[in-house]
């Protein structure tokens, strides 16, 4: 069993874990434009409480 981060894992090997984490990359944003777009670029994540943060990045 191993312990990665914040999850545990007891059936992957944790050469595994990195090799995969290594090759995720963020998916591209399905909103360019309008209010949605804006709320996702600007709202934390949903376990962080989904707030608006009040910059813009």
């Amino acid at each position: 069993m191993t312990l990665l981060g914040s999850f545990y894992h007891d059936h992957l090997q944790e050469e595994v874990i990195r090799a995969r984490l290594a090759k995720w990359h963020r998916p591209e944003t399905k909103f360019k434009k309008g209010y949605l777009a804006l709320y996702s670029r600007l709202a934390e994540s949903a376990d962080k409480g989904a707030i608006i943060k009040h910059r813009i990045e």
